[in-house]
Formats: C-alpha cells, structure tokens, sequence
C-alpha cells in the first residue's frame, strides 16, 4: 500500500498486516462488525500459522481487474465484493481531475465511487467508498441524505456546514454528517481539497430506503435526481 490507496479486505478472507518499512503506518480500517453482529452473522476463524502462505504474485488483483473499462473475459462476478482489492490513489487522482475538466456536481463538486469491475456496483455490499476534489475556490449548495457519512481530508483545507454549525478542517481530519442533515462544503486557501468518504448507501439502495435531496432554494427542496450537473 501507498499513501491514500483503498485496500479491501473482503469477508471470509484470510488476512494479516504488517510494515516492512522503517516507519510507522497509520491507515483508516473501516468494518461493518456492528451490523454483521445485529443481524447475528459474525464468524472469526483463526489462521493456523502467524503468516498466510502467499500463492499469488504481488499485484494479482490490480493486474486482472485494475484496467477499469476492460475485464477478462471469462470471469464473472461471485460475490457482491469486489475482486480488485487495491485501488491505487494515483489512479483515482487522475481520474478525478480528468472529470473535473468537463463536468461538476454542484453539491459534491467532482465525486466518483469505487465500484467493482464486474458489475459496475459499489466496490463492497454494505459500504460505500467515495473519492471527491473541491477546486480551490468551491463552495457547494445545500443537500441532504439519508445514511451515516465518514469523511476523511486526504489533501488541502475548508470546512463543512452542516445545519447551522460550520466544521473547519485540513488535511488528515476527519469529521461526520448524520443521516438528513442540510450540509455543504467549502474550500479555504489556495489548494484544492479531496476528501474520502464512507457511507453505508449500499445497503439503504437494497432496502428500498436511500433518498437524497437538494435545496433549491430556502424551504424548498427537490430529489436530487433532478439537479443539473454543471460543466467544468
């Protein structure tokens, strides 16, 4: 892993970390153990050794499923969990900024999900893995959502209203918008800001129950469907 890349760890799956480096790491581990252990499915096995064997060759899963618009041709998808398990920031940066030149949200500024290669869903069935820029300069108009958001401030500075309240943040942050709340962002400074987010959208899709809208204007809201994407 480098830093700001996005690495899955999907169920069932035997998994160990380590740092062969000479420094320390320090990443964000994002798990739905609550909700696994509500709906009374959660299981822990134990490797038999202090290390997995490794089988494949580093990279495996980039090298297979990384190309993005292209797949193998015989595969087709198992599960509802991705089988690309590393998503590299410098793909992600580029693409982000690659959209930036021709079109923006103006309640995300330029956002993308991670998804599966294989079906073109959310990368994970239970969480959902989001990368958005701010250019320098943005300000957002008000929206809102049903689901719980984490965020994280990969680069540059700003802050989010959210109701009446504005958080300031910078770089390495993190901070939360609750579940239908009027919030929007700002960027503070000369950088752009890129925020990564987690939320549990996926399994609120499946349930019938995601819903978001945007405010028009004082006391009028409309789905968000119907709000126009800007161009760049």
């Amino acid at each position: 892993m480098e830093p700001a890349d996005l690495i899955l760890t999907p169920s069932l799956t035997w998994h160990n970390h380590g740092n062969e480096t000479a420094q320390p790491i320090t990443w964000i581990d994002a798990i739905d153990a609550p909700l696994m252990q509500y709906l009374c499915c959660s299981f822990y096995d134990a490797y038999p050794g202090d290390e997995q064997e490794i089988r494949r060759p580093p990279g495996y899963s980039l090298k297979k499923y990384g190309a993005g618009i292209l797949r193998p041709s015989a595969e087709h998808a198992q599960t509802a969990t991705s089988p690309l398990w590393h998503y590299r920031w410098e793909d992600a940066r580029r693409a982000l900024y690659d959209l930036a030149e021709v079109e923006r949200d103006p309640h995300d500024g330029v956002m993308l999900d991670y998804v599966n290669p294989l079906t073109g869903r959310h990368a994970l069935p239970s969480m959902a893995c989001r990368i958005q820029l701010l250019p320098t300069g943005t300000r957002t108009a008000a929206h809102r959502h049903t689901g719980h958001f984490i965020y994280h401030v990969v680069q540059g500075a700003g802050a989010t209203t959210i109701g009446d309240e504005r958080y300031e943040w910078q770089a390495g942050d993190f901070f939360l918008v609750p579940p239908w709340h009027w919030h929007k962002h700002e960027t503070v400074g000369r950088d752009d800001a890129i925020l990564f987010s987690l939320n549990d959208t996926p399994l609120l899709q499946t349930l019938g129950v995601h819903r978001e809208e945007a405010l028009v204007e004082e006391g009028v809201a409309v789905p968000v469907e119907l709000r126009e994407r800007l161009p760049a």
